[in-house]
């Protein structure tokens, strides 16, 4: 579950989506067909949800019509026995911004809660000197400050840092 957010928060390079025959156990039947997705350093979740939905009819345009007529055999699957196995109630830092982190890790948390305003996931939360908050929105630019800077007004953050500035839009929670 949650596996937009986590590739791209694990820096993984490629996710996709793969139609296989249904089993009694999670994700085992024989795959019909796999596409993959290419993550770059500026894939937000959004953008891999849309694009494996994108996929996901593409490729079962193109097989749909082979597994009407015959039975597709399928390929075995066979996963590492490591493979991380994601938990929809498990979000990366358990859901909680730290302004304190690089900035890499702070824009690459960012973007794997980004759904585009879609409630897929709880919002990130932060503290910030004593009180709580919830990230509404964000923005990101390329800047001159290399020095970490956060300028606080009116429920806006600002972090600006190596040469990178985000703006958050904060909401202050009860």
């Amino acid at each position: 579950m949650n596996i937009p957010t986590w590739v791209i928060y694990n820096e993984e390079t490629q996710t996709g989506i793969t139609w296989h025959y249904v089993t009694e156990k999670i994700d085992c039947g024989k795959i019909i067909s796999q596409k993959v997705i290419k993550i770059g350093e500026n894939t937000t979740a959004f953008d891999i949800t849309r694009e494996g939905m994108r996929l996901g009819i593409e490729a079962f345009k193109e097989f749909i019509g082979k597994l009407l007529d015959t039975k597709i055999d399928g390929k075995e699957v066979q996963y590492p026995i490591d493979e991380p196995i994601y938990k929809n109630a498990i979000l990366p830092m358990d859901g909680n911004l730290n302004i304190d982190e690089s900035m890499d890790k702070i824009v690459r948390l960012l973007h794997s809660f980004d759904y585009r305003g879609a409630e897929i996931i709880p919002k990130l939360r932060m503290q910030y000197k004593g009180k709580n908050y919830c990230v509404e929105r964000y923005s990101e630019k390329d800047t001159v400050y290399f020095d970490k800077n956060i300028i606080f007004n009116n429920n806006v953050l600002t972090i600006q840092e190596g040469g990178k500035e985000i703006v958050l839009i904060l909401k202050q929670l009860s």
